[in-house]
């Protein structure tokens, strides 16, 4: 509407003629028609949901959009070409324990988990994550040994 009215402006002073163009296609370069946020494979949504779940999700100090906005969205969650490469939710009051879904996250390059509440062993299934880079589970209330299978990571 206001862009209407604008445009009818513009078009009475005739100075538009040459400028309607350029400026319809800025328009169209500023507001797409079609702004759609990319999705991620569902293995990977449903890995994180397994994290949510079994780290008591709906008492995090923030869990914001997780469960009910796009993946790429939730607090924590970083995405690159449609897959899950970064959770980085420390200090979140996560409680539980992590999900060996996470082994399933096979882009995920780094895992920022410190400073929870976390229990029970390291899942040996992160031992799948052969992009991983990072992972940071100190000052949590883990036992148990490393799991061997970690030692298969090169990255």
């Amino acid at each position: 509407m206001y862009i209407l009215i604008f445009f009818i402006i513009l078009q009475k002073i005739k100075i538009m003629k040459k400028l309607i163009p350029l400026l319809i296609f800025a328009f169209f370069v500023i507001f797409p028609a079609n702004q759609t946020k990319a999705q991620v494979l569902e293995q990977d949504s449903l890995a994180l949901v397994a994290l949510y779940n079994s780290t008591d999700g709906d008492n995090w100090f923030n869990n914001t959009n997780w469960l009910t906005g796009q993946v790429s969205t939730w607090h924590g969650i970083t995405i690159s070409e449609n897959r899950v490469i970064r959770i980085t939710i420390w200090g979140n009051n996560l409680t539980g324990t992590i999900s060996s879904e996470l082994g399933n996250l096979d882009s995920l390059e780094r895992i920022y988990l410190y400073n929870n509440l976390l229990t029970g062993s390291i899942p040996s299934e992160l031992g799948n994550l052969s992009n991983l880079l990072v992972l940071q589970l100190h000052n949590n209330q883990l036992t148990g040994p490393i799991p061997p299978e970690l030692g298969n990571l090169f990255n």
